[in-house]
């Protein structure tokens, strides 16, 4: 049986890839509140996302010593409250 993996998100919740982002809308909104802002056509290309998705890892996960499917997991599960906290500090800046 062959089975097909149609995104990063499905091999993270089968536990299958760690070192892996799901660049998603939800990680775009969060970086773009941080003013990391870049052209949404820019990750949809596959060598491109890849880039992306290195520089995520080795800049943000690596230094937090967190594996990529665990911090995905972790924007994931607190998106709401990441983004309230961003825009928090915003207006106290």
């Amino acid at each position: 049986m062959i089975i097909f993996f149609s995104s990063p998100e499905d091999l993270i919740e089968l536990g299958l890839a760690q070192s892996v982002i799901a660049l998603d809308q939800r990680i775009i909104n969060i970086l773009e509140k941080l003013d990391i802002n870049f052209d949404k056509k820019f990750v949809r290309k596959d060598d491109l996302y890849c880039e992306v998705e290195k520089e995520l890892i080795s800049k943000i996960c690596e230094p937090l010593g967190l594996s990529g499917a665990q911090f995905d997991r972790m924007l994931y599960q607190n998106y709401d409250s990441i983004l309230s906290f961003i825009e928090e500090q915003l207006k106290q800046a």
